[in-house]
């Protein structure tokens, strides 16, 4: 199956073919990019010198956002959505809806996911700011370019993947929940 690319195309996927989407491709791609970045900017620090100088700065930055990415996509694939398809398959079982409840199951496993996002949102900023908006002139390396290339694509790749989790996902997600446990 070919997944969509935008948001329009998200719209019409059920919750449990996102979730197999982010789990599958998206989060790979992120974990990916991560390790490529690591490599880079290990690669230029070691090699000393004035582009080294320039990101000492920015590499402890890059290391807490790694960090961040890691343990959140690590949450999304081993608590988050197992527990969303889960929730999910058994309510769609039952013959009988239980009563609605009063504040909903999802709320704040949702709601702790959207402050990460906003955490790793607030440090890529930071990671940008330090990186100088990811331009070092036309003297920086070949490395150089590569690392801020990767950066930005990165930067975008998040922003991307948090829009369609809090614009389509976490919505399906509550209003099927709403669905599903009103009698």
């Amino acid at each position: 199956m070919l997944y969509p690319n935008t948001a329009g195309d998200f719209i019409a996927l059920h919750p449990e073919e996102i979730i197999r989407y982010f789990s599958s491709k998206e989060h790979q791609n992120l974990r990916q990019s991560c390790r490529l970045i690591n490599s880079l900017f290990d690669e230029l620090l070691q090699q000393g010198g004035k582009e080294a100088q320039e990101l000492a700065d920015a590499f402890p930055l890059f290391c807490q956002l790694h960090g961040l990415i890691a343990e959140h996509l690590c949450k999304e694939d081993k608590i988050l959505f197992p527990y969303a398809l889960e929730f999910l398959s058994k309510i769609r079982e039952l013959k009988v809806r239980p009563g609605k409840l009063m504040v909903g199951l999802l709320k704040g496993p949702l709601e702790s996911m959207q402050q990460e996002h906003a955490d790793m949102l607030a440090l890529l900023l930071e990671l940008r700011a330090g990186m100088k908006n990811y331009c070092f002139g036309e003297d920086c390396s070949e490395k150089m370019r590569l690392l801020c290339t990767e950066l930005f694509t990165l930067e975008q790749s998040m922003r991307w993947h948090f829009y369609h989790q809090e614009n389509v996902l976490y919505p399906k997600l509550r209003k099927e929940e709403n669905e599903l446990l009103t009698p």
